[in-house]
C-alpha cells in the first residue's frame, strides 16, 4: 500500500479506549507525541475525554463514541494505534473512514513513512 502523507491535514488517531483505559491513555498520549514531533497535525480523543468514561453523558457511554464521529469527519487521515481491531470503537472509526473515502493508515508505517520525507518543516514554504 501507498502512503500518501499529508502535510496540512488533520491526522485523527483511532485506538483502544476501554478496557485497560490508564493504560490505553498512555500508550495514545506516547503516539500523540510522536505526532507532535513529526509536525503531524492530530487530534486524540484519549485525550479530549481522558478518564471521562464515567461521566453521566446524555446518550449513556456511546456519548464518547459518537462524539468523536463527529471529529473524524473532519479529518483528512486516520490514523490506527496498536490493538485497534480489538476495539470495537475503533473498528467502527475505521469503517466511517473508510465509507468517507478518508484514507487510514497504520501509525507506526505512516510515522516511518512521514520521518523518510523529513517533514519538520512542513507548513514552510519550499
Amino acid at each position: 500500500m501507498t502512503i500518501e502523507l499529508s502535510r496540512d491535514g488533520l491526522h485523527y488517531l483511532a485506538g483502544p479506549y476501554r478496557g485497560a483505559i490508564r493504560h490505553n491513555i498512555r500508550e495514545a498520549e506516547e503516539w500523540a507525541v510522536q505526532c507532535a514531533l513529526a509536525g503531524a497535525y492530530f487530534i486524540c480523543p484519549h485525550l479530549n475525554s481522558a478518564f471521562m468514561d464515567d461521566v453521566d453523558t446524555y446518550g449513556g457511554s456511546d456519548f464518547w463514541l459518537e462524539m468523536d464521529k463527529r471529529i473524524l469527519v473532519k479529518c483528512e487521515r486516520v490514523l490506527l494505534l496498536p490493538g485497534w481491531e480489538d476495539s470495537k470503537g475503533a473498528c467502527e472509526e475505521k469503517a466511517l473512514a473508510e465509507r468517507l473515502a478518508i484514507p487510514v493508515y497504520e501509525i507506526g508505517a505512516y510515522l516511518d513513512a512521514w520521518d523518510m520525507e523529513s517533514p519538520r518543516n512542513f507548513g514552510e514554504e519550499d
